[in-house]
């Protein structure tokens, strides 16, 4: 997962960060939903 910049750059690199982890948090769950529903987990 690539950490872009913003182009305001006061602050809003943190609140992006957060966004990234809950995003990245989503998408492995998602897996592991997926990975379920297949029947491999």
């Amino acid at each position: 997962m690539k950490f872009r910049k913003t182009e305001l750059e006061n602050g809003t690199i943190t609140s992006e960060w957060e966004f990234d982890i809950v995003g990245c948090i989503s998408a492995i769950a998602n897996l592991i939903v997926a990975l379920h529903l297949a029947g491999i987990i």
